[in-house]
């Protein structure tokens, strides 16, 4: 997917407020670059949580899964754009909430894939 396309997303999240989920993941935040993050290049993305799983009153809590895409600014910090891939589930365990537990794992464990800035 384009850079242009996360930011496309990136706007329609922020449609539904400034933050995601339990943890208030900002839609749209600045970060101070990181030398950790140069091997990435100018822009990259990956898939992360809004949390852990928990569990409550018996029921499993599965965090929504996010798209974080990462770019470099003109002035040394990077923007981190994030958007809901699937929302929060909260249900009694079954094959559904199994499901849900891959994504969420699957998410958890993504590698950052670099982007073409074009």
């Amino acid at each position: 997917m384009s850079l242009v396309n996360h930011v496309r997303n990136a706007v329609h999240q922020l449609k539904q407020g400034d933050t995601i989920g339990r943890r208030g993941t900002p839609v749209i935040s600045f970060w101070p670059a990181k030398p950790k993050w140069d091997k990435w290049g100018e822009a990259w993305e990956t898939t992360g949580t809004d949390g852990d799983a928990l569990n409550e009153d018996g029921m499993l809590v599965i965090p929504a899964v996010l798209k974080l895409v990462y770019f470099r600014c003109a002035n040394g910090e990077v923007c981190q754009l994030a958007y809901v891939l699937h929302h929060e589930l909260k249900d009694y365990p079954g094959p559904k909430m199994d499901r849900a537990a891959m994504e969420y794992d699957r998410a958890r464990s993504a590698m950052p894939e670099r982007l073409a800035v074009t």
